[in-house]
């Protein structure tokens, strides 16, 4: 019967399960506990098993879903439990930051406001600590949270919001006031800034939208800079003779040298595409117009048109 040896299984049984739950690293206090709870819904289930109330197959099915259930109660005791005012900062913070209102770079030694760069993430002290410009952001955020409320209720003030969050561990380097000394360009000029250091550590949902935004502006960088290479390599292409442009299957795309050669007066020789031969250069454009603006046009390096010249 279920009560002859009820003591000693019972502790039997909570040893076993308390030594597997201390894997998980968690208080000893809440290991105990939950060790406690999952033991004493076994028994109850075994003496419904016995009594008849339930079969075997129901009473192995809800101790192990009550075991995942507790579980996962035990896990959550280690996550801490924020202010609600802390818990507005840290989302509309997030927010801003994928809208891509608040950009933060890796790395950087001096702000840059003209580009909303008003975060870095360094290694300072042998720790990683998220730097953001404390009157900006905040100004940011609290005006974010507060146009996404109904009744658009005053946000708790910036220094109240400082003690919370050092409350909460969430910054660090703090000892001698809520922020440090640091650099911003604004308007061109180097000026002086006050930033908060958050413990990357506490919030790594943060920092991960922090590094995927990086990652993105990594790859636009290099996708622009591979089409500005593309595009430079235009003279090599007008270089080439007609039969290799027509070997590349390029020939026919820019086809018209009218749009790209710069007829000039001074040449006495022009490239025919057609024939693929010198010919003299017979064209007086003095008395066209719609040339002399083309030519123009072609010969300013600032209009961004490739200028071929043919060398004899």
């Amino acid at each position: 019967m279920l009560n002859s040896n009820f003591i000693n299984d019972y502790r039997r049984d909570f040893e076993t399960l308390r030594d597997e739950l201390k894997e998980l690293e968690e208080h000893g206090r809440h290991v105990d506990g939950f060790a406690h709870l999952i033991i004493a819904f076994n028994f109850y289930m075994a003496y419904g098993k016995e009594r008849g109330f339930i079969t075997p197959e129901q009473c192995i099915s809800n101790c192990n879903s009550a075991k995942e259930i507790f579980l996962e109660l035990l896990n959550e005791q280690s996550d801490t439990i924020f202010d609600q005012n802390v818990e507005m900062f840290m989302d509309g913070l997030e927010q801003l930051i994928a809208a891509g209102d608040i950009v933060v770079q890796d790395n950087c030694q001096t702000l840059d406001f003209d580009r909303r760069v008003y975060g870095t993430i360094r290694v300072e002290k042998g720790q990683e600590v998220l730097k953001l410009d404390w009157d900006v952001v905040y100004r940011l955020v609290a005006k974010h949270i507060m146009d996404s409320q109904k009744h658009r209720n005053p946000f708790i003030g910036s220094k109240k919001l400082a003690k919370l969050l050092d409350e909460y561990n969430l910054i660090c380097f703090n000892e001698n006031g809520t922020t440090v000394p640091f650099k911003a360009l604004h308007k061109g000029q180097t000026e002086r800034c006050r930033v908060i250091n958050f413990r990357t550590d506490m919030i790594p949902e943060i920092v991960s939208l922090i590094r995927g935004k990086e990652e993105e502006r990594s790859r636009l960088i290099n996708d622009i800079a591979k089409s500005y290479v593309q595009r430079s390599s235009y003279p090599d292409y007008w270089g080439a003779s007609k039969n290799d442009r027509e070997n590349d299957g390029s020939y026919g795309r820019y086809n018209s040298h009218d749009d790209y050669m710069d007829y000039d007066d001074d040449e006495d020789e022009y490239y025919d595409e057609d024939s693929e031969e010198l010919k003299p250069n017979e064209y007086d454009d003095s008395d066209d117009d719609r040339m002399q603006e083309k030519n123009k046009k072609t010969s300013n390096p600032k209009s961004g048109i490739l200028r071929i010249e043919i060398n004899k």
